[in-house]
């Protein structure tokens, strides 16, 4: 996984096999269908303040596209740029102000991450898992 349009690039790629399990997105939209990929994990990391992804596509279509078995972190007062380092976000769109600091959103990420990777549990008031149908 990763960052913004880098999560493009892997999203397309695990559509050609399924040695990979587990996929993590960090600030980025998705535009793969993977919704039918039972074997895939998936999480789903986005900031409140993400500006930028929140313009580019509906949490609704956004579901629509995800594997049954994804986990969503909603980071409170995080950015689009806080993912990253490389200061404020202002194309294609402007991004939203950070209201946590860097190293806040950095560490909220890095945990959730690895809680992810490591196969712990979230918070239930932090992750919402996706409803299957």
């Amino acid at each position: 996984g990763g960052h913004c349009a880098s999560d493009l690039i892997v999203s397309s790629l695990i559509q050609k096999t399924n040695k990979v399990k587990k996929l993590v997105h960090w600030g980025s939209w998705w535009s793969i269908d993977l919704h039918d990929r039972n074997d895939l994990s998936a999480l789903v990391v986005n900031g409140s303040h993400d500006d930028l992804i929140r313009s580019m596509c509906s949490e609704a279509f956004f579901q629509t596209l995800v594997p049954p078995k994804t986990a969503f972190v909603n980071i409170q007062g995080g950015n689009h740029a806080g993912f990253g380092s490389y200061g404020p976000q202002t194309f294609p769109k402007k991004d939203g102000e950070r209201t946590i600091s860097l190293d806040e959103q950095h560490t909220q990420v890095a945990n959730a991450t690895s809680a992810f990777i490591l196969g712990s549990t979230h918070s239930a008031t932090t992750v919402s898992s996706k409803k299957e149908d």
